[in-house]
């Protein structure tokens, strides 16, 4: 028997039942359905329109944001998980775990949720945002010979256990935005947003907390001890302890698909990469992987340039490159998904055992390709000056405003507007403030641990402007 089944994967209960719910509501939406607005219309989400993707504090309006990325990962989500579902209804039909028609619906609502939440814990400035608070706590953080840590930092030195210590010394956005959904977006009790079980399971991407994480083969964690109740519980329901549900790995092609052929439209928006450059490497490409006429990647070498032609013979365009550099990742966003669709289908009962290995898109027929596109943004796009010298000023706001409100928090003994700490704890939200201050579902952690997480989810909280305009006040940069 299959260690995951679909009746668990498309749980529709939810951690705290309804409250006073109306009976009567002629609203026909289903769990997941309700769980998409509630996600679309939260605070927590409409503050990834200001929050980097790949080029931090960018003033051009068409390069994509978290949230513009978000929508995409969301769309291509909602399709594979629909497309995936069709197949297999046909294709389960003798299995005691079948797929029904009814079902193909749920999946792909609840990846189209997924993807709206995937980054929501991300802090300012992309991903070396996250870089910078890890390297913060190593600067602070200084193991013990009983595998405890020691704090030192101003006028603070205090022990945290083993599992405090690593969960910071590991900082990770997929386990901050857990922390988000359950605990942080506060507005009628300690749930969160409440949402389904569905869902939540379904951006657990690495199923461990960090004392597993030297064990595993898993790369990250995905939940911090102040949330180890909320995960174990969601694991109970799905199984995923230990163990990456099924609908993770379509997810996470979507967020390749998404960001892969995003960051390549948007350099070249930028002027970073050209037509001619992209056609000389992807024929480089082509080469080096001694690919013959007629091939899926020779094709597309073909359409690439046929498309130019076009553009330049036919319509006259100005910029004929634009034309066909944007028809060949359209041509491409089709392979990808189909390369992607191909193999949870071939891979299924491996998936569905907990046995697959890999992802999807580099188990898949289109890994050589995406290797390439990795490759081609490696090289041009997140090493483009631009880019690094923004990331660097967004490592030093985040150490700055570490710098300044960690000892605020720190201290047992503030008020809000009282003192300089108490101006500066005044600054932190009150949502925030209310669950390290009232223990919420933190029994178990120490006050000096929660109070760290404290500063952490008030500036994983910020946009990237808010982050650099606070940290201009605050050092008398701007007045």
């Amino acid at each position: 028997m299959a260690k995951f089944t679909w009746n668990q994967l498309l749980n529709k209960n939810r951690i705290r039942d309804h409250k006073g719910t109306n009976k009567k509501s002629i609203d026909c939406r289903d769990e997941f359905e309700n769980d998409y607005d509630r996600i679309l219309f939260s605070a927590s989400f409409r503050r990834l329109q200001d929050k980097a993707q790949v080029f931090p504090l960018e003033k051009l309006d068409f390069v994509r944001t978290r949230l513009t990325h978000s929508l995409e990962v969301s769309s291509i989500g909602k399709s594979l998980g629909i497309s995936i579902g069709c197949k297999l209804v046909e294709n389960t039909k003798n299995y005691e775990d079948r797929v029904t028609s009814d079902m193909v619906e749920d999946i792909g609502n609840i990846l189209a949720c997924a993807g709206l939440i995937h980054d929501l814990g991300n802090p300012p400035f992309g991903h070396f945002g996250e870089v910078a608070i890890r390297e913060w706590f190593e600067e602070k953080l200084f193991k013990n010979d009983d595998d405890t840590y020691t704090f030192k930092y101003d006028k603070y030195n205090f022990i945290l256990d083993k599992q405090e210590g690593l969960d910071l010394l590991n900082f990770e956005g997929n386990a901050q935005g857990l922390r988000i959904l359950t605990k942080l977006h506060f507005v009628i009790d300690r749930y969160g947003m409440n949402l389904t079980i569905g869902v939540l399971g379904s951006i657990i991407k690495y199923p461990i907390s960090s004392l597993e994480l030297e064990n595993s083969r898993l790369k990250k964690m995905g939940y911090y001890k102040s949330e180890e109740k909320v995960f174990r519980e969601i694991a109970e329901h799905i199984k995923i302890e230990g163990c990456r549900n099924p609908l993770v790995y379509i997810l996470e092609a979507a967020d390749d698909i998404a960001y892969l052929l995003g960051d390549l439209e948007d350099a070249f928006n930028k002027k970073i990469i050209s037509h001619d450059i992209f056609k000389k490497r992807y024929k480089e490409f082509i080469k080096e992987q001694g690919y013959e006429e007629k091939t899926l990647e020779e094709s597309l070498s073909f359409y690439l340039s046929k498309n130019y032609e076009i553009a330049k013979e036919e319509y006259g365009y100005e910029d004929p490159g634009e034309y066909a550099l944007k028809s060949f990742i359209i041509k491409l966003n089709r392979y990808l998904r189909d390369s992607v669709i191909e193999e949870f289908i071939s891979s299924y009962d491996d998936i569905m055992d907990g046995n697959y290995k890999g992802d999807l898109l580099g188990n898949s027929k289109a890994n050589n390709i995406s290797l390439f596109l990795r490759s081609i943004s490696k090289e041009y796009v997140y090493t483009n000056e631009s880019v690094v010298a923004n990331e660097i000023v967004g490592y030093n706001i985040i150490h700055s405003l570490l710098n300044i409100f960690v000892p605020a928090a720190l201290n047992k003994d503030v008020k809000p507007y009282k003192g300089y700490d108490g101006k500066l704890y005044s600054l932190i939200s009150k949502n925030y403030r209310f669950v390290c201050e009232n223990d919420v579902d933190q029994k178990g952690c120490s006050s000096e641990y929660s109070r760290l997480l404290l500063v952490t989810d008030f500036i994983c909280g910020m946009t990237d402007s808010y982050a650099a305009y606070l940290y201009q006040e605050l050092n008398g940069i701007k007045a």
